[in-house]
């Protein structure tokens, strides 16, 4: 691990300290977290991103998906 220092918001701070006491945990376990949910959101937006540049150079073709969702219909009895 590593110290690093960074600004804050006085309200932010005061909310995180909040948050921290109510549960046990120390400041810097909470902007850890916050830092790796926030990694995390960016790289699902990457991968949204990436995937709707692949179906406007490849579209979706009429009724591609059709015989995946016809093979998951019942015969009624």
């Amino acid at each position: 691990m590593k110290t690093v220092s960074i600004l804050v918001d006085e309200q932010l701070l005061e909310q995180m300290d909040a948050v921290a006491h109510a549960s046990h945990r120390k400041r810097s376990d909470l902007f850890c977290e916050a830092a790796q949910h926030w990694l995390k959101q960016q790289q699902r937006q990457a991968r949204v991103r990436q995937d709707r540049r692949g179906y406007r150079k490849h579209p979706v073709e009429p009724d591609e998906f059709g015989p995946l969702l016809h093979a998951q219909e019942w015969e009624e009895s």
